[in-house]
């Protein structure tokens, strides 16, 4: 799949899972930028990586304050932000 290197900034909980996700190709920095801040204001771990990282790593086994049903992400377009 061609889109697995496109840039993502994830969040990470406190735990280290990947709880959030926004795509990052270039077409709304804007956008990405209120994201990516408010994963700051969330208290989240920021971290730049690809989308194929984010596929990869999607998911969290120790919160049960956000609904966690284990699906991981299979497109991501740009700008999309998931959080559970």
């Amino acid at each position: 799949m061609k889109d697995i290197n496109v840039p993502a900034y994830i969040g990470r909980a406190e735990c280290g899972c990947v709880i959030a996700a926004v795509v990052d190709d270039g077409t709304d920095p804007e956008m990405v930028s209120k994201n990516v801040a408010e994963f700051v204001k969330d208290g989240l771990v920021v971290e730049r990586q690809t989308v194929g990282y984010v596929r990869e790593h999607w998911g969290c086994q120790h919160r049960d304050d956000r609904h966690n049903n284990g699906v991981k992400p299979t497109s991501m377009d740009a700008g999309q932000i998931q959080m559970f």
